[in-house]
């Protein structure tokens, strides 16, 4: 085995800053083929009452859990091709237990209910105020790099 040997006998320092710890893409038992969302926008309340509809296709068998992110979201209802789904909601992580047994290569059409007041990121609300009276009424949207998931439930990371 071959030896390095550096030029000016130091090796080179690491790439990652002291205290660092790695952060590796979540596990993906299902891949998104399409988003759809139906959002009702109040903006002089800046409130979004939304459904959120996803499908998916399992990528292995047997699938139970999906985790997806939702931060400060109002979760209202879950359902799966159709059905009502048992969930948990912890104000920043969805977790769908499904009823249904998944098979490789199916589609599962995930489909959620939901509401959020004033959202910190994601979504912004821009109208006038007393100091520029004529600011045009407009309401625009970000998702880099992981900023989607606190206007609507997803799978938000960048390699999703």
């Amino acid at each position: 085995m071959a030896q390095r040997i550096w030029l000016d006998e130091t090796p080179p320092k690491p790439f990652a800053l002291p205290g660092a710890t790695p952060h590796y893409t979540p596990d993906r038992p299902v891949q998104v083929e399409h988003i759809a969302l139906d959002l009702d926008l109040d903006i002089d309340a800046e409130t979004v009452v939304g459904e959120c509809s996803l499908r998916l296709r399992s990528r292995r068998e047997g699938v139970t859990q999906l985790r997806l992110d939702a931060v400060d979201l109002q979760i209202d209802q879950v359902r799966c091709n159709g059905s009502a789904q048992p969930y948990q909601y912890d104000g920043a992580v969805l977790i769908v237990n499904l009823t249904l047994t998944s098979h490789v290569d199916e589609v599962l059409e995930l489909l959620i209910h939901y509401r959020l007041e004033q959202p910190r990121r994601g979504i912004y609300f821009i109208k006038p105020t007393p100091d520029y009276p004529d600011k045009p009424v407009q309401v625009w949207t970000q998702g880099e790099d992981e900023d989607s998931r606190y206007w609507f439930p997803c799978f938000d990371y960048p390699g999703q």
